[in-house]
């Protein structure tokens, strides 16, 4: 029996997964996980499909955490992926450093626009911000089709686990879940933000609660307007992100598409370089402009993927 993914709520309980039928909460299917294996690592081996995920990985002064973030990319299980690192005009050996590690891991990569290439790397010559760089110019250097999916993964982060790519390939299996979002580790005193969403109140009036991992089709993203993307200057926001793509995605999907995943998939890094920190006023300013924002549309893939890209750089 094929699994449909698209109306499913992924839960751990005491090393067992049970993947919940969001219609009906008492069917349920478990998939057994070995102590040995880190969280989802051997969980779903099989279940995936060839699919090519691009994960896109934006970097400022992580020379302390870029090694690690690639390291768990590239030790990945699922191999059928492309990856844009853009480094945001670090002031440190990021890009040096992103260089090596990836020449260390016998890859390569090529520093043009490419359609093809696996490994596409980019030193701004300022400092963009993370909402530029995850649309303007990863539509210029990456050339996505409609139905890629993306995975956002920061340079200061990591995944956690070498079976995460072939998790999230299983998830995308039947092709109706166009975005999901979900958990992640931190320091065990920190809230939780990564929470179900409640669909019977509009998402603007809640909390925030759509964290990492988060993945979605190009079709769905390309779709956010480039004012909702940039202030009255039209000037790219640069914090926060998160927040600036995923409210309008997660309005264009509605519950019938979205999924979350209730098992850290991410391992999230704070240090006095990250945008909370750098942009924290403009941030506040910027959720407030969304959060009073009318929201979007719910829309068909039909719709999604007949209107055109207006990214385009100021």
């Amino acid at each position: 029996m094929p699994v449909n993914f698209m109306k499913m709520a992924i839960y751990k309980r005491e090393g067992v997964y049970e993947v919940h039928y969001l219609q009906n909460d008492s069917n349920f299917i478990r998939f057994y996980s070995k102590p040995k294996y880190n969280n989802v690592d051997g969980v779903v081996r099989g279940l995936a499909f060839k699919m090519t995920l691009i994960i896109t990985m934006t970097a400022y002064n992580c020379v302390k955490y870029i090694e690690t973030a690639l390291a768990s990319l590239f030790n990945q299980s699922y191999t059928d992926w492309r990856l844009f690192l853009i480094d945001d005009n670090s002031t440190d050996n990021t890009y040096d450093i992103a260089k090596l590690t990836i020449e260390d891991f016998g890859l390569s990569y090529t520093e043009q626009p490419s359609a093809t290439d696996n490994i596409i790397i980019h030193k701004n010559s300022e400092n963009k911000g993370a909402v530029y760089n995850k649309s303007v110019l990863f539509k210029q250097y990456m050339q996505p089709k409609d139905e890629d999916i993306v995975v956002t993964l920061d340079g200061d982060d990591s995944l956690n686990g070498s079976n995460v790519l072939d998790f999230i390939a299983g998830i995308y299996k039947d092709n109706d879940c166009w975005i999901t979002y979900g958990d992640y580790n931190y320091k065990q005193d920190t809230p939780r933000y990564a929470l179900p969403i409640d669909w019977n109140v509009p998402i603007r009036k809640q909390g925030f609660k759509y964290a990492q991992l988060r993945t979605y089709k190009w079709f769905l993203y390309k779709n956010i307007s480039m004012h909702d993307m940039t202030d009255l200057e039209g000037k790219f926001f640069k914090f926060p992100e998160d927040w600036v793509f995923m409210l309008p995605m997660l309005e264009m999907a509605g519950e019938k598409h979205t999924l979350f995943i209730n098992e850290p998939l991410y391992n999230y890094t704070v240090h006095p370089q990250c945008d909370n920190f750098i942009h924290a006023q403009e941030g506040n300013i910027v959720r407030y402009m969304l959060l009073q924002a009318p929201p979007y549309d719910l829309a068909t893939k039909e719709q999604l993927i007949e209107q055109e890209c207006d990214f385009t750089p100021p």
